[in-house]
C-alpha cells in the first residue's frame, strides 16, 4: 500500500512511498542506531555550546578560518 492509497490529496510530500517498505527501512537496527547518535549528539551540543558566540576585539589576531561569523 502507498499513501496515495490513503486520499486524493495532491502534491502530498509522501506520494507514492510504499508504507511497508519504509516500516521495514525504520526497523532496521542500523536505522536505529543513526536516530539514536542524532538524538545524543543534539544533546552534547545543546548541553555544550560553542565557547566563542560573538567576534573577538578589534585589533586581535584570528586566523582567517575563524572570520567567518555566519
Amino acid at each position: 500500500m502507498t499513501t496515495s492509497d490513503h486520499g486524493n490529496r495532491k502534491n502530498h510530500p509522501w506520494e507514492g512511498i510504499d508504507l511497508a517498505i519504509y516500516e521495514k527501512h525504520m526497523s532496521d537496527a542500523g536505522v536505529g542506531q543513526l536516530q539514536l547518535l542524532h538524538r545524543i549528539t543534539g544533546e552534547q551540543l545543546s548541553a555544550y555550546p560553542s565557547v566563542r558566540t560573538r567576534p573577538p576585539p578589534s585589533g586581535s589576531w584570528v586566523s582567517p578560518a575563524e572570520t567567518d561569523w555566519t
